[in-house]
């Protein structure tokens, strides 16, 4: 992710020496700070153990032969600390025999050096170890902190999770080990169309980088809208293992933007989410031909129900009607408050004739419906389909028109635009 990692280093090197001897203690660090190093020392094996644990060295020389313990138990204390296990331990000894150099290396020992040593080889290997261990630090601090604060989930091609990032888990509030070995499907959201985990998988098995707006689900049910950017896991041969998912939480802002397109009393669409999806029809239309039709609806006599039953059960049937528009339209198509207590439905891919069967159905269930009051409570209908050379403020004045007439006609009827006089 990123090339250079300097930015997660300060300071320079530490090298800590730890040596029974005074005398080599003084040498070796006075040709670390001579090149550049930070030299701190310890002249026996526990102290050293302790000095390790409070600085946190990038190196540690270490001499086999030391007055209290052996350095092949200290290494191996080390080696089996967390603060210390992945710090480099360079023996110094004069001992060469097999036996020696392999007990070294068992305790943990990265490499050796042995005395009498060439100042310019020990700085040389100090050098190339302490540029790796640095490294592998700095990797290691990156790969903590992306754990820590980016959504990051992996999957293989078969779609079985098989890593999920901490911060993922307290977005989701699942554990790792509820997700990991099951299936991304076990994430999708109940109202989501379908699934993302297809579409991630088809785009990284064709190395092909995946950028799309998901909605998964929380353990608690809450739904998580993510922006999601998915690369291809490859090995290196090339042959993709899976995909490596980068998330944003947009969930705060898709909710702002809901609001703002919300009428607050129905939960239905306001008229400015009307306005925008009726333009989107006319570039339809005018891009592809591909016709739509709107349906206005208006509650007949409603003044004299507000009147008679105050606002408040105004309120409520105005709800329930939206309830019935809802429930019997397309998915496809969309329905909202375009003011008062008139309602408007906009039907893609929908011609008059067609609408007018939606406008018949929706009349139906309103006039039949039981709103708790002695009144009857019907609607009046007007409907017309968009028309070459229209514009959007047009066809809904032609669906106006022919609500007008409606009204006109004895109320709790459907009119089409096409059945008024003098459509145009």
């Amino acid at each position: 992710m990123f090339k250079n990692l300097d930015f997660l280093q300060t300071g320079n090197v530490r090298v800590l020496v730890i040596d029974g001897s005074q005398s080599e203690l003084k040498k070796m660090s006075d040709i670390l700070s001579a090149n550049g190093y930070e030299p701190s020392t310890s002249c026996s094996g526990e102290r050293g153990i302790m000095t390790a644990r409070q600085i946190l060295p990038d190196i540690i020389l270490l001499e086999a032969d030391l007055p209290d313990i052996s350095g092949y138990e200290v290494c191996k204390r080390l080696k089996s600390q967390p603060q210390t296990e992945d710090v480099p331990v360079i023996f110094i000894t004069a001992d060469t025999e097999k036996d020696d150099v392999l007990q070294g290396f068992n305790a943990g020992a990265t490499d050796y050096i042995i005395k009498p040593y060439v100042d310019d080889v020990m700085i040389a290997r100090v050098s190339a170890h302490s540029k790796l261990a640095v490294k592998s630090r700095q990797e290691k601090m990156l790969s903590e902190m992306i754990d820590k604060y980016v959504l990051e989930i992996i999957i293989d091609t078969s779609g079985i999770i098989k890593y999920i990032s901490s911060a993922f888990a307290r977005l989701t509030g699942y554990e790792p080990d509820e997700l990991i070995g099951k299936s991304f499907d076990m994430l999708k959201h109940p109202e989501a169309f379908r699934s993302a985990m297809p579409d991630i998988l088809d785009s990284v098995k064709n190395k092909y980088t995946y950028y799309k707006e998901i909605d998964i689900v929380a353990k608690n049910g809450d739904r998580c809208v993510l922006n999601t950017f998915a690369e291809p896991l490859m090995e290196r041969r090339g042959n993709v293992t899976g995909a490596q998912c980068f998330m944003v939480d947009v969930t705060s802002k898709k909710e702002l933007e809901l609001i703002a397109v919300t009428d607050k009393l129905t939960r239905l669409h306001n008229r400015q989410k009307l306005d925008q999806v009726m333009n989107y029809e006319m570039s339809q239309f005018q891009r592809y031909g591909t016709k739509f039709s709107v349906i206005i609806i208006d509650a007949d006599d409603f003044k004299t129900v507000n009147n008679s039953h105050s606002y408040h059960i105004g309120d409520k049937i105005l709800v329930k009607i939206s309830g019935i528009l809802l429930m019997n339209v397309r998915d496809s198509d969309t329905c909202g408050r375009w003011g008062g207590d008139e309602f408007l439905v906009i039907l893609p891919k929908a011609s008059e004739g067609d609408a007018v069967i939606v406008a018949e159905k929706l009349r139906k269930t309103i006039a039949e419906r039981d709103y708790g009051i002695d009144n009857n409570v019907t609607v009046s209908i007007g409907v017309a389909e968009i028309e070459k050379g229209e514009t959007v403020a047009k066809l809904v004045a032609s669906a106006g028109k022919a609500l007008y007439k409606a009204k006109k006609s004895g109320k709790n009827c459907i009119v089409a635009y096409s059945e008024t006089d003098n459509p145009v």
